[in-house]
């Protein structure tokens, strides 16, 4: 899977003034090796935005924002609606220092989602909630503790659904200890829903699965620009077609970084 990705973001915050503003844009481009995956997920998106807020605090945002996403599929289907799409998504948040020992941002919003063909007999048109949260607690110089939390459309290879919804937790602890060393603990927790019912074999229903995954890491500085580390993961899936979907997986690996 080949991935391309170019982004560009401009964020104006006065030093004394309260409106604060920002601009967007990001072209994505995914290109799959497998054919029958590149078939389905061939695609390039681009989205274009910007955001107005009003600073609250000296290092806190209110906004509200709007991003245009358009997603075209580069391999036309044999058979079936092509999934192209075009979405407006409005939402609004907060950004910044937060509390204390608490930075990041919490933003809610609805995507309105139009396709440009539809599967027989489902509609043209979807609208949903959005979350994106990612919160960082920072109770001293060593540690962070950091919860994300996010509900996104997500792009599907399934014939009867061009999308899914995906709903995920993630908490993230880390720490820099002594001697060069850092450590961490990562725990997921995840829904993804199907909009439209399917069949497999001679199960008929709504798909469901239901995504888990921990693990555990550590990684040593070498140098200030050079670092190595040892990490295990492992994660599950859930399906509500369990015979085609779940799975188990257990994974160790080994990196080396380099630092600029």
């Amino acid at each position: 899977h080949w991935l391309n990705r170019a982004y560009a973001e401009a964020d104006y915050t006065p030093v004394n003034g309260r409106l604060a503003w920002g601009v967007k844009a990001d072209h994505e481009t995914d290109k799959y090796l497998d054919p029958t995956l590149g078939a389905g997920l061939d695609l390039y998106r681009e989205d274009f935005g910007f955001n107005v807020g009003y600073m609250i605090q000296p290092k806190t945002k209110a906004y509200v924002s709007y991003t245009r996403t358009i997603i075209h599929y580069t391999v036309n289907p044999v058979l079936g609606p092509d999934n192209n799409n075009k979405s407006h998504t409005v939402a609004a948040g907060v950004a910044g220092q937060l509390a204390p020992k608490i930075t990041g941002h919490v933003e809610v919003g609805e995507t309105y989602r139009a396709y440009d063909s539809a599967i027989q007999g489902q509609p043209l048109i979807y609208r949903s909630p959005v979350v994106t949260t990612n919160l960082t607690y920072t109770p001293d110089k060593y540690t962070d503790v950091i919860l994300t939390v996010s509900r996104l459309y997500q792009q599907s290879i399934d014939a009867n659904n061009a999308f899914y919804y995906s709903n995920n937790a993630v908490l993230d602890l880390k720490h820099r200890f002594p001697r060069k060393f850092s450590a961490g603990i990562d725990l997921a927790v995840g829904r993804d829903q199907y909009v439209n019912s399917q069949t497999f074999l001679t199960t008929v229903g709504y798909r469901r699965d239901d995504l888990y995954q921990g693990g555990i890491w550590v990684e040593y500085d070498i140098q200030q620009w050079l670092s190595t580390g040892l990490a295990y993961a492992y994660s599950e899936r859930d399906s509500t077609f369990s015979g085609q979907f779940n799975y188990q997986d257990c994974r160790v690996t080994w990196n080396a970084a380099l630092k600029f």
